[in-house]
């Protein structure tokens, strides 16, 4: 094995040459294999990623061929005097492996590791884990750690004169050797490393592999045509082509997932692994920022059809880049958010200014800082089905992320409200627009912008039950508006109201006795009535001030209590506008006005009726626009906006109190029947058959609510209430037996009922 380094002979023939040499000449295998270590093909400067991993492909295919021959030569030349001394196919293993090996020894450290790797790669192929693995363990992690000994910045001035010359594209190399057999190694041989200094390495090279997030700085503006076009001879096209091709790149996969394992085990057996671990994720959000900041800024982020882009090869490669950060940054975060929920806080005595909650923060800021990347597979909140299970992982961190930032303990420094609180802020901070002016986020809201925002309403709506109201009133708000009734992003619009409705069903939630947190509202409101001349007005909620406001405390606190009841005829009216076609869809629209309905009636829910003027508010509501739009001669669709309003209606039910629910059941009794009556008035027999089918969907609608979802202290009067008008409900014949079954269910309720309410009696 004396080639020289310019050998004519393809990499391929050599690597086949040693694969069998070594498997099945026992005489030469120690001296084959120090011929390899040493031999200058393989030691050419700067080392090649191809040379090396032609080592390990020869030693990995010589485990499998020597297996392959002792397997074969065991079953030909079987005998029993054979079977009872030979040393069968395990002692073959185990004795060809510590020839190998010997024959290692002295060789450079980069080779070493190589052969190693192939060594330990082609043994854990073996269907049997043989006593060898351990050597090879061994020899991985001494080789491995002589490599990074050479690159350690703890070594004298002196010492480096005599070490070989280094430099990064060996240490690259090196990290990939060794995420092709680290996970491979028992976490108890790994503690035997510098764990900290490997992932100062590992976080070092995937900086380097993508440039520390600078390789979208140079993008050229010219066009062609009003399409995006980039000069294949330009910088930025030789920049992605030589990045996408670079051996990182193609291991990233391997780089990443190592750098996971060995921040876990750092965070679960030392100190220090708080800060290690925050360094790695300081590092990966400062190259996010960077691409960010260099995104917005070209064309790429204002294309929205694929139609516009003149040289789609490039790119379709820059993308590539983009989405392989992505998994890059999830399976780290991954990797160290997991381990971290199984790590005791830091004591106050450590000194250090890691927390948990800091880790979840940069996380989630590192995934704001790409959402633009993160909308490509459907944003956070995309919902997983059978068929397409989506980005699981993704959603996995995103969520984790937020749970480890709301949670706290009495040991951390800071308090979950006031880290939420400074996240939510820096987020809309961040979305560089003034949230108090719809008509400045409108104009701005690109494809970029979009997908950053609808990322900043994921967070919030998560966060909410933690936020108080100023940070509601002057931060959250402002940037909802705009978008509630804006559908021309997705996204955007259904984040949207989703804040909005976990506005309220936080608030709902603190009316419950003995809930004196969240949203900054005292357990018990002020009971003032609305003046008779500005109640219920659908005002922007920060435009409503209530009178004889000061600068006092009580002020403030009563202006805080009563900003969620300000939202409600505001956002009442942005709902029933949102029931037109292409908005909300019908099950979206019947979920949120019943959550707005049940909010609405939790305001002093223990008083009597005349303090549920807000919740019957939201019912005249949309019993008006029903009015509205109930003429005799519709078009379709606005038939359909009718049908859809009724729905909605029927969906409030379970939220009214007993007082409010039989009012709106009587409601809805009068246009159920109504319909019923007008049947007959249709013109043609189509519309009358259509007719019928929307007055059945009604009647189910209605009996599916008042049987699975209004509550036990209400069951019961409902019941009652459907008993007593049963028969203007179910008319023409056997189409109602679905109903008529499901009816017996209801008899149970007041059969079983030994001490029946006497809340009908009351009415």
């Amino acid at each position: 094995m004396t080639l020289n380094p310019n050998s004519n002979v393809p990499l391929q023939t050599l690597i086949a040459a040693l694969a069998h040499h070594l498997a099945l000449d026992l005489s030469t295998t120690t001296p084959l294999a120090a011929a390899a270590v040493s031999s200058p093909f393989f030691l050419v400067y700067p080392p090649t990623n191809e040379r090396l991993q032609g080592l390990v492909t020869a030693f990995r295919h010589a485990v499998q061929l020597k297996h392959q021959a002792l397997v074969t030569d065991a079953e030909e030349g079987w005998s029993l005097s054979k079977a009872i001394f030979s040393k069968g196919v395990e002692g073959g293993i185990r004795e060809w492996v510590r020839e190998v090996i010997k024959g290692l020894q002295g060789g450079r450290a980069v080779i070493r590791l190589a052969c190693s790797v192939g060594l330990l790669l082609g043994l854990s192929g073996l269907h049997k884990i043989y006593a060898n693995n351990e050597k090879v363990e061994n020899e991985v992690i001494i080789a491995l750690a002589e490599v990074m000994d050479d690159y350690s910045v703890e070594t004298g001035d002196w010492e480096k004169e005599f070490r070989p010359q280094l430099d990064e594209t060996l240490l690259s190399l090196t990290l990939i050797l060794a995420s092709q057999s680290l996970p491979l190694i028992s976490e108890r041989k790994l503690k035997a490393l510098p764990l900290s200094l490997l992932a100062n390495f590992l976080t070092s090279t995937i900086s380097t592999a993508f440039q520390q997030g600078n390789f979208l700085s140079n993008v050229p503006e010219s066009t062609a045509s009003e399409l995006f076009h980039v000069p294949p001879d330009s910088s930025f096209a030789q920049t992605v082509q030589r990045m996408s091709t670079s051996p990182t790149m193609l291991a990233m996969a391997g780089l990443s997932k190592l750098t996971a394992t060995v921040l876990a085990v750092l965070l679960g057996s030392s100190a220090g692994g708080l800060q290690d671990s925050h360094d790695t994720l300081a590092t990966v959000c400062d190259i996010t920022r960077r691409i960010e900041q260099d995104w917005r800024g070209t064309k790429l982020a204002r294309i929205e059809r694929e139609e516009e882009i003149y040289t789609r090869d490039l790119s379709k490669a820059t993308w590539l880049l983009l989405k392989t950060f992505l998994f890059s940054t999830v399976m780290i975060a991954d990797g160290v958010l997991g381990a971290i929920v199984y790590v005791r806080p830091p004591q106050a005595s450590t000194g250090t200014q890691v927390t948990p909650q800091t880790l979840a923060q940069s996380t989630l800021q590192t995934l704001s800082h790409i959402s633009f990347v993160v909308s490509q597979f459907g944003g956070v909140t995309a919902t997983a089905t059978s068929d397409d299970p989506g980005f699981t992982e993704l959603r996995k961190v995103f969520y984790l992320a937020l749970d480890i930032l709301t949670f706290s303990e009495n040991s951390t420094k800071i308090t979950p409200g006031n880290s939420c609180e400074t996240f939510v802020k820096e987020l809309v901070a961040d979305l560089g627009v003034d949230v108090f002016v719809p008509e400045n986020i409108k104009s701005s809201s690109g494809v970029f912008e979009q997908a950053k925002t609808a990322y900043t309403l994921a967070c919030i709506e998560q966060l909410v039950p933690l936020l108080g109201v100023p940070c509601l009133k002057e931060h959250v708000w402002g940037l909802c508006v705009p978008y509630l009734s804006d559908p021309s992003h997705r996204e955007t619009f259904e984040s949207a109201h989703s804040v909005v409705l976990s506005i309220f069903a936080s608030h709902a939630q603190q009316q419950q006795p003995g809930h004196q947190i969240g949203l900054g509202l005292p357990a018990v409101h002020n009971r003032r009535q609305i003046a008779p001349e500005a109640q219920h007005e659908s005002r922007h909620p920060n435009e409503v001030t209530a009178h004889g406001t000061s600068a006092s405390t009580e002020t403030s606190v009563l202006d805080s209590t009563g900003f969620v009841h300000r939202m409600v005829p505001y956002y009442a009216q942005c709902l029933i506008e949102n029931s037109q076609d292409g908005r909300l869809s019908t099950a979206q629209l019947r979920l949120a006005y019943a959550a707005l309905v049940r909010s609405a009636c939790s305001f002093n829910s223990t008083a009597s009726t005349g303090s549920h003027q807000l919740g019957w508010y939201c019912i005249s509501l949309i019993l008006d626009m029903i009015r509205e739009l109930s003429q005799p001669e519709l078009e379709e669709s606005a038939r359909e906006r009718v049908q859809r309003l009724h729905l909605t209606l029927i969906s409030t039910v379970p939220s009214l109190p007993l007082p409010l629910m039989i009012r709106a059941l009587e409601e809805i009794r009068s246009i159920i029947t109504t319909r019923s009556q007008s049947d007959s008035g249709v013109g043609g027999v189509g519309d009358g058959v259509e007719e019928e089918r929307r007055r059945k969907e009604l009647v189910d609608a209605l009996f599916t609510e008042i049987l699975e979802r209004v509550g036990d202290r209400e069951k019961e009067a409902a019941i009652r209430w459907w008993y007593a008008h049963r028969n203007s409900f179910l008319w023409g014949g056997g189409d109602d037996d679905a109903i008529t079954k499901a009816e017996e269910k209801a008899e149970d309720i007041l059969t079983t009922d030994q001490s029946p309410s006497d809340a009908v009696s009351r009415l």
